[in-house]
């Protein structure tokens, strides 16, 4: 085995650990809810980007929602290059430039619909963790 396979392995074994041994805590914050916790917030979000596709929306929800790329291409049942595509176009339409920023864009749009009182104020309990 030459030495670029042995320092792969170890490092596969030592995430491998890390994975096992992670605090449940953690891993709940990980898998936890995402931004949209109400079907009226995504009702709200889905008028206010009516400049987008259903599907260029989906993948945006599915953003927002969480995960890695590979784990929203699964969600959607779509290939990770199909997803780079969708994320592109997004980006190039919201002027983004990162996933993070299409959150964050989503979540400032849902704010002002709170602030507008387009959702009442009992939709949802910020700040609130699951323990």
């Amino acid at each position: 085995m030459t030495s670029l396979n042995l320092a792969s392995a170890g490092g596969v074994r030592a995430l491998q650990k890390w994975t096992d041994e992670a605090p449940p805590r953690l891993a709940k914050q990980v898998e936890g809810p995402g931004l949209l916790a109400s079907e009226a917030e995504r009702r709200t979000l889905e008028r206010s980007f009516s400049d987008l596709t259903n599907r260029e929306r989906e993948v945006l929800f599915a953003l927002c929602d969480g995960g890695s790329n590979e784990q929203v291409a699964a969600r959607l049942c779509i290939a990770l290059p199909t997803l780079r595509t969708h994320l592109m176009r997004l980006h190039q339409k919201l002027g983004t430039s990162g996933k993070s920023e299409l959150v964050g864009l989503a979540w400032q749009r849902l704010v002002a619909a709170y602030r507008r009182g387009d959702l009442p104020a009992g939709c949802r309990e910020m700040g609130r963790s699951e323990n």
